[in-house]
Parts: structure tokens; sequence; C-alpha cells
């Protein structure tokens, strides 16, 4: 069923890529057809007439329909139309560069297709124009609710402060009240830990959580500190440790015997009556001589882990209310195997092989595992903030 559903969709889009530049002029897409019909007269010597008519004719379709809709838009009398009445224009300069290449377009048959074009300029430079005085009171209006607190009315100022970047770069004081806008409309977000985990803590531990780098998830409306440095907060994520738990050292003995089938050498072949075999050029037939071998082994496990769990909370600063809260657990694990033996090196298994070299080792510090945990627990931290999306 999905091959007969994939072979059907392949089939309509097939179809669709088919359709003659004439098709998509009556269908009303006329840069589409136009595109096709340059991809059909680019480079060649001999311009087919029914291609040429059809690019004379989407031209002249497509210029018609945007000048009307162009005229209607600027009979509104709507300043906001302006940002559009642009486009437009600025749609049509870039249809009429895209035939020049080909003029004078003579086809096949001796035929010189006509192209009128619009003088572009002087709609754009009106359009521009008007589109930023528009965009530039607009931002206006929308810094002054920012200036009150309102953020979402100061990112607002922001996007129609850089909307006027397309038609100029420096439009009056737009730049600073760019800056101020963006000033107004971050969130400021301070991250801290507490310890509520009634245990002690090395000094390290609470540093090395405060590394973590939530700097990097610093972005165009979101600033993140680890420090208050007299900065006014909007929002604040406290990671509360509420369990911290180092296990004991242990140490697990396991003893086992390996045994394998070895060669031990080799002895000459017998029959049944004790003869030595020979082949047929007289040498004596040799065979391996098997052995069981074995080795009693002993292997030591270390282990040791530190549990590290708390609660990612997300304050809003301004309204003194608990947003969400994230649940967090880490386990940092040391452990050790080491082998040794006694008996044959040849009745070894893998497994036993394996752990032959190493060596039983101290056991790490409270404090070098509660490291390790924060280092586990940092990446986890950073995801959980990157996902919220209430700032």
């Amino acid at each position: 069923m999905k091959n007969i559903t994939s072979l059907l969709l392949l089939a309509v889009l097939t179809l669709a890529a088919c359709k003659s530049t004439k098709t998509l002029t009556e269908e009303g897409n006329y840069d589409e057809a136009i595109e096709q019909a340059l991809r059909k007269l680019i480079g060649k010597k001999k311009k087919k007439a029914a291609t040429v008519a059809s690019l004379e004719s989407a031209f002249a379709k497509a210029n018609t329909a945007d000048m009307r809709r162009l005229n209607d838009l600027k009979a509104s009398g709507r300043d906001e139309n302006w940002t559009r009445i642009y486009s437009i224009a600025k749609g049509i300069e870039t249809r009429q560069t895209s035939i020049e290449p080909l003029l004078p377009l003579v086809d096949d048959k001796g035929y010189q297709a006509e192209f009128s074009f619009v003088r572009t300029q002087v709609i754009l430079h009106e359009a521009k124009g008007k589109a930023s005085n528009y965009l530039y009171t607009s931002a206006q209006s929308f810094l002054s609710k920012a200036r009150v607190g309102d953020k979402a009315a100061a990112r607002e100022a922001y996007e129609q402060l850089e909307r006027i970047g397309q038609y100029y770069q420096n439009y009056k004081d737009s730049r600073s009240m760019l800056e101020e806008a963006r000033g107004l409309g971050v969130s400021r977000i301070l991250f801290r830990m507490e310890n509520d985990a009634n245990v002690i803590i090395p000094r390290d531990f609470e540093q090395e959580i405060l590394r973590t780098d939530v700097q990097d998830l610093n972005e165009l409306w979101r600033e993140y500190y680890t420090r208050d440095a007299g900065e006014k907060f909007d929002y604040e994520i406290v990671m509360k440790l509420q369990d911290i738990d180092v296990s004991p050292e242990a140490e697990r003995i396991r003893e086992y015997r390996d045994e394998k089938e070895v060669n031990d050498g080799e002895e000459a072949l017998r029959d049944a009556n004790g003869n030595v075999q020979k082949d047929t050029s007289g040498n004596i037939i040799k065979v391996p001589i098997k052995k069981i071998v074995t080795a009693d082994v002993v292997e030591t496990y270390q282990s040791k882990a530190a549990i590290v769990g708390g609660t990612l909370f997300f304050y809003d600063k301004k309204k003194r209310e608990l947003l969400d809260t994230k649940p967090l657990s880490v386990e940092a694990i040391f452990e050790n195997f080491s082998t040794r033996f006694r008996g044959d090196r040849r009745a070894l298994s893998r497994e036993s092989k394996d752990y032959l070299n190493n060596q039983l080792v101290p056991f790490p510090p409270d404090e070098v595992l509660l490291l390790d945990a924060a280092d586990l627990l940092k990446p986890m931290i950073k995801e959980k903030i990157a996902y919220a999306n209430f700032f």
C-alpha cells in the first residue's frame, strides 16, 4: 500500500513538473512560467516561437497583475501598505532584470517579442521612504510601551526597526532606538544553586555546578548570569540539591576455575596394535597431544558511587511566582576489576585475561566522586534550561 501511495505521489509531482509554460500562465503562475521559459531559451541559438510567445504573454500578465495590486494598495491610503508596495515593486524589478539579457528576443520565425518595462526606480524610492517612516513611527509607539515595562512591545519595536534596514542602513536615530529596544526586551536570568540536602558539600562542587555554560544559551532575548552583579533579573533558576549520597567503599571477591583443552606437543600416530603409522612417503604421522589445563582465578571488583539529585526551580522574579520544576538525578560510579591466578595461563578465558593486567587501586575520595557527579549534572541542567519556553 505504501509503495502504491509513493508511486501515485511521484506521478502527481512528475505531471506538475511537466506542465507547459502556457498552462502555467493560464493558471496564473506567471513567474513560474517565466522561469521555465527562460530555462528553455537561455543559451539556445534558435528560440522556439511557442516558448517566446509564452514568455511574452506571462511577462505582460505578471506585470499587469502586480501593477494592479500595487495601485490598489496605494489607493487605500494605509501607511502600513508601503512595505508591501515596495516588495511588489522589487519583484517587478527582479522579473525585468531576468529578461534583459535576452533582449532583443527574436524567435526562429523572425518575430521580435515586445516587453513593456515599468520604471520601478521611482516607485521603489517612494515606497522605501514611506515604508521606513511607517516602521519608524510604529517602533516609536512600541518603545513608549516598552519603557514602562512591556517587553513584548520592546521586541515588536526591535522587529520594526530591523525591517528598516532593508531600506536604509542609517535611518534617523533607528540604530540607537534598536539598541534601546533590545535592552528593554531582553530577559535577564540568574542561575544559582542551593544545598537543601542537609549535607556539607565541598566548595569546589558548588563552583563546578555554577561553571555550567549557561552563557552558551544566550540569544537575542535571553541573557543568563551565574553571579548577581547588581543586574535587575526578570527570572531566576535555582538548582536545589536535595539528595547527596556517597556509598561505602565495596570490594567483592569472586573465585573460580578456568579450564581448557590445549595442544601439549606431538606424538606418533599408532594403530590398534601399537605400531607407528607412516604416510606414503615413509614419514611418521604426528598428532597433537591433547591436555586439560586449569587455572584458579581470583577476581576482585571495587566499587563506590555518588548519587546527586535535586530539582530545578524556575521563578518569575517580578511576579514572584514559581513557573515550573524539573527533577534531576545523576550517579557517578567508580569501579575497577582486577584478576590474579594460579595455574596454567593457557587455561584463562578471554574475560579473565581482560582484567589480568589491572591492579587494585585506591578508592577515590568522596569529593572526587561528587565532582564527577557535577560534571554529569551540568549538561542535564543546561538541556532543561534550553528547553524552557517561558522567558
